[in-house]
């Protein structure tokens, strides 16, 4: 319980309102559990040994109405994860905690060691903080951090991606890493393996038609972990 004060404030009342007044700061309470221990397998995710598919969405809320939906997971982007891992490990679900790796066409240089290791020990604090989570399903570092640039910008980014994975695996060897690009392009996913090759799962954001073909896509061009469609 965040605020033991109002519980306790309370106990004069009838016995009804602390009742009510317990089972609510209860339900704000963040459920006790261990931390998975999650690895890859091939293409599998495993949760403690055990095959667990992804099915979920990207989202923040309602999480009690995603769980009886069937879903099991979500993902973020780079939000502030605390109070979500607790109310998601509340819902019965699991998260792949995103963080936000900046992007070359909004200005940001792969280049520049100075603002590269900054972005690196933001994601090093998050990591530490929250690695031990029992909602935590796998890490995600960036979000279509290759688009929109020249190809040259986009050799630097291929390394930054990798750096972050790395850096996430030697501070949490629990969770996998998730690299999330938009779509496949003719080389993005080629890139990545030769590049990334820490990374453990690929996220893909991809639309109309071509989410019929990009799993095929994807492994054509040389990846053979675990895949999920990030969005859709």
């Amino acid at each position: 319980m965040k605020d033991h004060g109002v519980v306790f404030r309370l106990v004069r009342a009838s016995g009804a309102r602390v009742l009510a007044a317990l089972l609510f700061a209860l339900a704000l309470a963040p459920v006790s559990a261990r931390a998975s221990v999650v690895t890859v397998r091939g293409a599998e995710i495993l949760v403690d040994g055990v095959p667990f598919v992804p099915n979920g969405a990207s989202g923040l809320t309602r999480l009690p109405e995603l769980k009886a939906t069937g879903a099991n997971v979500i993902r973020t982007y780079g939000e502030e994860p605390g109070e979500l891992l607790d109310a998601a490990q509340r819902a019965g679900l699991k998260v792949i905690v995103g963080f936000w790796l900046e992007h070359p066409r909004r200005g940001f240089d792969y280049g520049n060691a100075q603002a590269v290791a900054e972005q690196l020990d933001r994601l090093e604090h998050m990591v530490v903080r929250y690695r031990t989570h029992p909602a935590l399903l796998a890490w995600g570092v960036g979000n279509e951090v290759e688009t929109e640039i020249a190809p040259e910008q986009a050799l630097a980014v291929w390394p930054g991606i990798e750096q972050a994975a790395k850096r996430v695996k030697s501070l949490d060897p629990a969770h996998p890493v998730m690299a999330v690009i938009a779509d496949t392009g003719t080389d993005k996913v080629a890139n990545l393996v030769k590049f990334a090759p820490s990374v453990d799962i690929l996220g893909l954001n991809v639309y109309g038609d071509s989410t019929l073909s990009i799993i095929g896509r994807a492994r054509a061009q040389g990846w053979k972990g675990p895949i999920i469609v990030t969005e859709l």
